[in-house]
């Protein structure tokens, strides 16, 4: 088998994240009585766009891994993840509203499908909320910061 790494867990996460997040938001915006949440238009893999992104969208940063352990034809590695939700509103309430959600739908997906994409995970430091960009599209986002765990047969 060929070493994947970092780029196979973002993969797995992305593909996991884009086959539920829709059933999640149609739950949250049930649950919510709202419609304030929709598809993503878009997914970045890998790093933040260099551009300003679509809205909402969300990336997939990776942030590098770390080799825990090895043997003569096993690698376990913890590879650190930031996804980001892209939102932009010019309503702050709103925009606000809305990372609080699309944050809880991300959590909640990892919580409830750790084992259907093969990977373990944690949450490995605060999640945030990033500075507005005020002008020309009041865009911010959301940051969770998730480590996963993996021992890959080479």
């Amino acid at each position: 088998m060929t070493l994947k790494l970092l780029e196979e867990a973002i993969d797995a996460l992305a593909d996991y994240i884009k086959d539920n997040l829709e059933a999640k938001i149609t739950a949250l915006n049930t649950e919510y009585d709202d419609s304030l949440l929709t598809i993503p238009k878009a997914y970045y893999l890998g790093n933040v766009p260099d551009e300003i992104p679509e809205y909402p969208s969300i990336c997939l940063q990776g942030d590098g891994f770390t080799l825990e352990s090895q043997t003569a034809y096993t690698l376990e590695n913890d590879y650190t993840v930031n996804i980001f939700v892209y939102v932009g509103d010019q309503d702050a309430e709103t925009r606000f509203r809305k990372l609080c959600r699309y944050a809880r739908a991300i959590v909640e997906l990892l919580n409830s499908g750790e084992a259907t994409y093969g990977y373990t995970h944690f949450i490995n430091d605060k999640i945030s909320i990033s500075d507005t960009l005020s002008s020309p599209y009041y865009l911010q986002a959301v940051m969770i910061p998730v480590a996963l765990k993996k021992a890959e047969d080479y």
